[in-house]
């Protein structure tokens, strides 16, 4: 599965909205192709706690970075919004976990 698009998933859910195609296809790059949206979403109705971020296990090549002078505008955008979401995910974790 492409990261932007678990990323795009996860922020809609997050958002309290169901993921369909019609939203990934909204929020996703131009360059995601319409069969990686719909693998996502059956994806995501076949297996909805694959989204829970709080259980989330990344796949070993989740690290590997495409070269920044392949990626266009909204790629980099995507990846900045998606990594700023984990932030704010992982700071609200741990005030919680401070507050225990």
């Amino acid at each position: 599965m492409n990261q932007i698009l678990f990323n795009v998933c996860q922020q809609l859910i997050n958002d309290g909205k169901t993921p369909s195609v019609a939203l990934l296809k909204a929020k996703a790059p131009k360059s995601v192709h319409l069969s990686e949206i719909i693998s996502t979403v059956q994806m995501w109705k076949a297996n909805p706690e694959t989204f829970d971020s709080s259980k989330l296990e990344l796949p070993e090549d989740s690290t590997k970075i495409d070269k920044p002078d392949t990626l266009n505008n909204e790629q980099l955008t995507a990846r900045v919004c998606a990594l700023e979401e984990k932030i704010s995910h992982l700071e609200a974790l741990l005030q919680k976990a401070l507050r225990q």
